[in-house]
């Protein structure tokens, strides 16, 4: 017995040795996933960004607000509709009492409560609620709207950002240009580096060919060229003026890219305020944006998006919510033709009368009392019930309509997705070999001054090339978002 009695102290006490650490561990394991999870949200909202935006949008544009108000007032008529008619309580006093067997009477009162056919109640409850809930989907469609909005605008705000760094890239590589362009502009020139010249005067020539569209700052006139003709012979002045012309030419092409520049800019002021709009607060508020956007894909087949848009699109819940409500006012004013009921109860108050020795002398009397109304007038009724299958077929209509909407822009949404992929892919080909090409063609440039009407040329094409990727990856997450949209779905884009 003490052997056992040794045997339990020992496994109680280590019981009471491990409870503690175990409390310990469910403790710090609880403290981990807490802060994973306020770590996880941290990660999923960061400020300034895409969900972030979303998240104001949701919660702060004037239209989702509007229509989540509507839904709300929508829900407020559910217990209207279901709630019984108010009773109905009269009275009456006698002027002058009037004379019973049982004593005078001197007022009467009468309570009636009214009762609908059974099940008209329901209906109207049901219909009712089915209203609200094609609110909510209503506010549901808003909402969407205005997120794919949103997406849409900051991805047109990347596709500017982007679009204007190209241009200054494409504009300092000009700038780059027109420097080699002016060192050999001023190697030709009688007295330059090249031709046994001071440096100071190449350096001064070349300052003043900086900016040769300001008139009298080229660093060549007419009496100029004439000099260089008489000195070093026709062949140097044809060199000179080649070189004059691609140096105007150089700086043509870089005024034009300033002029985009600025256009690009100014855009940005407006897509910025429309941003702003749509998330309710002052227009020239900065609007963040990523450095890199990814190429999002859809994530699924074609033929279940098609199926989920046909299924979870909120303006066909919508649309079938308003049908099932009319069917339940068809059947609601099918029971409103039937007759209503009343119970209710009246109430005699009757005074003592000193002459009349009966027993009942001076009691009050209840009597309970029936109602019925008797509809004979059934034209309204067959009104109401004609209003609601009309109105129901009307939804039935407006279903196959937005389901042909619906398609047509699933197709295009998909149309659009291809071609951006089949965009992204070939100009990314095409934007390598442009690079590879001007490089060789800078060198070659920088080394014998030939080739500037192809350097240029291939200048722009590589320029062409890189915007039409840009807009080709933001026509990919458009098209991406805009089949969330038709899924009302609440997937974001990436950014990375």
């Amino acid at each position: 017995m003490k052997k056992v009695n040794k045997i339990v102290y020992q496994w109680r006490r280590k019981i009471l040795q491990e409870v503690p650490r175990t409390m310990m561990r469910f403790i710090i394991l609880g403290i981990l996933i807490l802060a994973s999870t306020e770590a996880g949200k941290t990660q999923t909202l960061i400020p300034d960004s895409l969900q972030a935006y979303l998240e104001i949008a949701a919660k702060n544009n004037p239209t989702v607000q509007a229509k989540f108000n509507e839904y709300l007032a929508a829900m407020e008529k559910v217990p209207q509709a279901g709630g019984l008619p108010d009773p109905e309580f009269s009275f009456g006093v006698f002027i002058k009492p009037m004379e019973l067997l049982s004593g005078n009477q001197v007022a009467d009162f009468q309570l009636m409560q009214m009762f609908p056919w059974f099940g008209t109640l329901h209906s109207a409850r049901d219909e009712a609620s089915l209203m609200a809930k094609a609110k909510f989907e209503s506010f549901r469609d808003a909402k969407q709207e205005v997120w794919f909005n949103v997406r849409k605008t900051w991805l047109e705000l990347y596709l500017n950002k982007a679009r204007t760094d190209l241009t200054q890239k494409n504009l300092d590589l000009l700038k780059a240009i027109e420097r080699i362009a002016l060192v050999r502009f001023s190697s030709s020139i009688p007295g330059g580096p090249s031709s046994g010249g001071n440096q100071q005067s190449g350096e001064k020539i070349s300052g003043g060919m900086s900016s040769p569209r300001a008139e009298g700052q080229s660093g060549v006139n007419s009496s100029s060229m004439g000099g260089n003709m008489a000195g070093v012979g026709g062949t140097n002045t044809m060199g000179n003026s080649s070189d004059l012309i691609g140096l105007y030419r150089i700086q043509i092409e870089m005024g034009d890219l300033e002029n985009v520049i600025d256009d690009f800019k100014t855009q940005a002021t407006v897509l910025t305020a429309v941003m702003n709009s749509l998330l309710n607060r002052e227009p020239d508020i900065p609007v963040a944006l990523p450095d890199t956007l990814v190429q999002e894909t859809h994530g699924a087949t074609f033929l279940s998006i098609r199926d989920s848009i046909l299924s979870r699109n909120t303006m066909l819940t919508m649309l079938s919510a308003e049908k099932q409500a009319y069917d339940e006012r068809i059947r609601m004013s099918k029971r409103m033709s039937y007759p209503m009921f009343g119970l209710g109860v009246d109430y005699m108050l009757i005074n003592k009368r000193p002459d009349n020795p009966s027993l009942m002398n001076g009691k009050d009397m209840i009597m309970p009392m029936g109602k019925i109304t008797l509809p004979i007038y059934r034209g309204k009724y067959s009104a109401l019930r004609k209003e609601a299958e009309f109105l129901s077929l009307a939804t039935v209509n407006q279903i196959s309509s937005v389901q042909n909407a619906l398609t047509v822009e699933y197709h295009d949404r998909l149309k659009m997705l291809e071609e951006a992929n089949r965009r992204v892919q070939l100009y990314t080909r095409q934007s390598d070999l442009a690079q590879k090409t001007l490089n060789l063609m800078i060198v070659e440039f920088s080394v014998s001054g030939t080739g500037l009407d192809e350097l240029l040329k291939i200048e722009r094409q590589l320029l062409d090339y890189e915007l039409v990727i840009i807009q080709a990856i933001v026509e990919n997450n458009i098209a991406v978002a805009g089949f969330g949209r038709l899924m009302a779905s609440d997937g974001g884009t990436q950014t990375e």
